[in-house]
């Protein structure tokens, strides 16, 4: 959970900083890069993709979009990490998220084999 508020902390930094002078225009981003690392299931529960369809909003068309999820497992002596990774482009934003609901559904996996 913590991880998700300051990722969310991070893009609300971003976007302040970010913004022209001029209200008349909207800020919009260019290429998003998303990276959000869990150390366990709860955690990964606390990732809500519907969350993350509005970041893709506020996305230019035509811009690259990278989400990498990474998965810490600390049950044994052994430390343990996995990372998935997708690329995509803005204008494929629904395919985009599908794959991240593919991708959440993958670690959830993970952690079951784990325990």
């Amino acid at each position: 959970m913590r991880y998700l508020i300051l990722i969310s902390a991070l893009f609300f930094l971003t976007f302040s900083f970010g913004q022209n002078n001029n209200s008349a225009k909207k800020a919009t981003l260019n290429n998003l890069k998303i990276e959000v690392t869990v150390d366990s299931l709860n955690d990964l529960r606390a990732l809500k993709v519907s969350d993350l369809n509005d970041l893709f909003d506020d996305v230019c068309s035509n811009s690259d979009l990278e989400f990498r999820l990474t998965c810490k497992s600390d049950h044994t002596s052994l430390s343990k990490k996995v990372s998935y990774k997708i690329n995509g482009n803005s204008n494929k934003k629904k395919a985009f998220i599908k794959m991240i609901s593919k991708l959440k559904k993958s670690a959830k996996n993970y952690y079951k084999n784990n325990n």
